[in-house]
């Protein structure tokens, strides 16, 4: 089976602040598991699937390798993201 990335606004700190999460108490079940769980109150069990998000890399065009990595880097952040626009400014020195 294929692995899928959902992008979330934030983090959420608790099951019950996440989309994935269903019903409340003892029928509390997390759609991305599979698994039905305890009422989630103070926090994210450790098989949560939830990861947060790379940050993008600070360009420095000093390094030449290491800038193009950077670029690359960059781009599959925004590719992740949804935004799909090649930035430019990106490659401009």
């Amino acid at each position: 089976m294929s692995k899928v990335i959902l992008v979330l606004p934030e983090m959420p700190e608790k099951c019950t602040e996440c989309p994935a999460c269903s019903g409340h108490g003892i029928a509390t079940l997390c759609r991305a598991e599979g698994k039905f769980m305890n009422a989630c109150i103070g926090g994210r069990p450790s098989w949560c699937p939830l990861r947060l998000m790379p940050e993008k890399e600070d360009l420095d065009y000093t390094e030449t390798w290491a800038g193009g990595y950077k670029v690359g880097w960059n781009d599959v952040i925004r590719a992740i993201e949804g935004s799909g626009e090649d930035e430019a400014s990106d490659r401009e020195e």
